[in-house]
């Protein structure tokens, strides 16, 4: 396959706090971080997977108020529902950047899925 017609990868950056036991942020601290310049601009879809209901609560304030600069933030539940999301049943997870694959769902720093069109 030429260079060119190769599928670009989709970068996706979930960042899970599922094992996060507890978290000390007030609700305005979330929204002065809400307010603030993104620390990772781009369009690159980012998910918060949060099943605690205080801390999913929190994360669809950060999501709403910071909707203008961050449109590509999901807050989701569980990690399969990231994948579900983006239309990946099974993932399968590559190097990036010179790093080692990752075969854990809840491992994965940074996934890469090939583009399908």
């Amino acid at each position: 396959m030429q260079a060119s017609m190769r599928p670009s990868p989709i970068l996706v950056s979930p960042l899970d706090f599922s094992n996060v036991a507890s978290f000390n942020v007030s609700p305005q601290t979330v929204r002065d971080l809400a307010h603030r310049t993104p620390g990772m601009p781009g369009a690159r879809p980012r998910f918060l997977v949060v099943p605690s209901t205080y801390m999913y609560g929190l994360a669809r304030m950060f999501q709403e108020i910071g909707s203008e600069t961050r449109p590509e933030v999901h807050i989701v539940r569980s990690v399969d529902e990231a994948y579900t999301f983006l239309g990946v049943p099974e993932p399968q997870f590559e190097p990036v950047g010179g790093g080692v694959a990752m075969r854990s769902r809840r491992q994965a720093p940074a996934l890469v899925r090939k583009a399908t069109a």
